[in-house]
């Protein structure tokens, strides 16, 4: 299957589970968001086989954090999406992550997130 059908699927599953879905418009791109009730962020994308899905957090830039924690490796993605593991994307970071890293976090609302012109011109919601 090619990898923006997978991408496709996969973000309809998630859309499944009741969460609204942004995917990139670019096909070149097979990334996309995920928004909750609570207006909260997160981010998926196809792992590094284009087999899987791999989930990361997402928050404003910081020092020694960058814009988010990835939650899985890329070569091992997850074939069978479930509430619990798009649910870990909103944390504020995953329990790895050192008090002085956590302390950094400054979390993005998703309308804050994807009010901003490049995302507009990027994302679609599905």
């Amino acid at each position: 299957m090619r990898t923006r059908e997978k991408l496709l699927e996969y973000a309809n599953q998630i859309k499944g589970l009741g969460y609204k879905v942004y995917i990139s418009k670019d096909v070149y791109f097979q990334y996309g968001y995920i928004v909750n009730e609570k207006d909260e962020i997160g981010y998926f994308q196809l792992d590094d086989f284009g087999t899987g899905v791999v989930f990361s957090t997402k928050h404003k830039p910081a020092n020694g954090i960058g814009c988010g924690f990835g939650l899985d490796d890329s070569f091992n993605g997850h074939r069978e999406i479930t509430k619990e593991l798009v649910d870990r994307c909103f944390a504020i970071a995953p329990n790895w992550a050192t008090r002085s890293e956590r302390q950094k976090v400054v979390k993005w609302t998703a309308t804050e997130y994807l009010s901003r012109k490049f995302e507009r011109e990027m994302v679609v919601e599905l």
